[in-house]
């Protein structure tokens, strides 16, 4: 009775009275969650921003990474001759040297920590892959699995000096899909005695630590011996990889603007919105 009488706009209040759409007298209405309400950087209040050190050797958090790609690209291979395997070979030279350094810069990070409790173990990264794989606001794209997967490992009491972005160009292929570019977010683990990157990204069968990932994307590029992938890493909450901070500008330009609706209901709303 009551589901027939709210399909057409009635609601059933103490006493018997029917109001027709409005709300009953005296009874609290919640205010329904509009992530606008949170202000121009909505998830702010879920993380520390990283400081200069947190970058040290990495990318800065507002550098447009696909005009960097694109950059050095054309400065190795101007007209990217994809086809051409010298071509092909001098880019994955150049880009080789770029990638080892990255990843030198990654390891020193690692290697320099403190020991930290917030080092979290392979079963802790597991439930968090397990989560973006059932997130409120469904699949989403890379970026937005990544700012969940961050938005989560904040949440949950990880500092900004344990993770970050990565980011991987080139000619991605898996299975018959293409595209330019893939991210994920980063957290420092432990397994056994050991201290590790874990790299939180679902399209992977299960959680992995940086090397392996490394090896895994590394395929996509289609020819592993003359791989064309570049590699960037930036702060944890770079959105884009080119631009800032989530800001809700560009989460509301994007292709799914509900996916962060959905994640910001779901992050946000025991934290009431200021007014």
């Amino acid at each position: 009775m009551q589901n027939a009488l709210r399909n057409w706009g009635y609601r059933l209040c103490a006493g018997g009275a029917l109001i027709l759409f409005s709300g009953c007298a005296g009874a609290p209405t919640k205010k329904e969650f509009n992530l606008a309400d949170y202000g121009p950087y909505p998830f702010q209040s879920l993380y520390q921003p990283a400081s200069a050190s947190d970058l040290s050797g990495l990318n800065e958090l507002n550098d447009d990474l696909m005009a960097r790609y694109d950059a050095e690209l054309e400065q190795v291979s101007p007209g990217h001759r994809f086809n051409d395997p010298q071509v092909r070979r001098k880019i994955h030279q150049n880009f080789a040297l770029r990638n080892e350094a990255l990843f030198g810069a990654l390891q020193k990070h690692l290697d320099q920590s403190p020991p930290n409790p917030a080092f979290i173990s392979l079963a802790a990264a597991e439930s968090i892959r397990a989560e973006l794989l059932t997130s409120p606001g469904g699949v989403g794209f890379s970026f937005g699995r990544a700012a969940y997967a961050h938005l989560l490992l904040s949440q949950r009491g990880v500092p900004s000096q344990q993770m970050t972005k990565i980011f991987v160009f080139g000619q991605l292929r898996n299975g018959k899909t293409k595209w330019k570019y893939h991210m994920a977010t980063l957290v420092k683990g432990i397994r056994g005695g050991d201290r590790v990157w874990w790299v939180i990204d679902s399209l992977m069968p299960r959680i992995l630590e940086l090397a392996q990932w490394q090896r895994e994307i590394t395929l996509w590029s289609g020819v592993a011996e003359h791989v064309d992938v570049r590699f960037y890493a930036s702060a944890p909450e770079k959105f884009l990889p080119s631009s800032g901070e989530y800001a809700l500008a560009q989460m509301q330009k994007e292709m799914h603007p509900d996916y962060f609706e959905r994640v910001g209901r779901s992050l946000l709303s025991e934290n009431p919105a200021q007014e």
